[in-house]
Formats: C-alpha cells, structure tokens, sequence
C-alpha cells in the first residue's frame, strides 16, 4: 500500500489539534487509516502535505457538532430599509 503525507485536523469536545501522519492514498482508505489511528477523536479535514509545524487551531466557543453550516446562508441579515 502507497502512503502519502497529510496533515490531519483531528478534534474531541472543543479541543482541536493538527498533526503530521502518513495514511494510504486516496480518501476512503485515508479517512479510515486516520480514524482507526486515533479512535477517540473526529477527523474534521485531511490536507496533502506537511502543514501542522506552520498551522493554528482556534477552539470554538461551543462544543462541536456534526451539523451542516451552509456558508451562503443569508437568513441571518435583515433588510433595515
């Protein structure tokens, strides 16, 4: 099996962490070699490459979820006119 450099953005509660690992090539085997690796913790993101020296995490204000957040949605902004 062919591995690849990734860097993995992996969080539990509201602690998120990025760190360097080598996981096959290819999402669905890199997805699950990353999971397997660490059990107890979400993968949020799988980047190519070595990233994690050069990266910054910013912890939420609230726990994270696995909701959808649509970043087109307007709903929010009300017409004042």
């Amino acid at each position: 099996m062919y591995l690849r450099p990734y860097t993995a953005v992996l969080a539990t509660g509201k602690k998120i962490r990025v760190v360097d690992i080598n996981a096959p090539v290819g999402k669905d085997d890199a997805h699950k070699a990353v999971s397997d690796r660490f059990p107890k913790e979400n993968l949020v993101a799988l980047i190519p490459g070595v990233h994690a020296d050069h990266s910054f995490t910013y912890c939420p204000g609230s726990e994270l979820t696995e909701r959808f957040l649509d970043p087109f949605d307007t709903s929010h902004l009300v017409d004042s006119a």
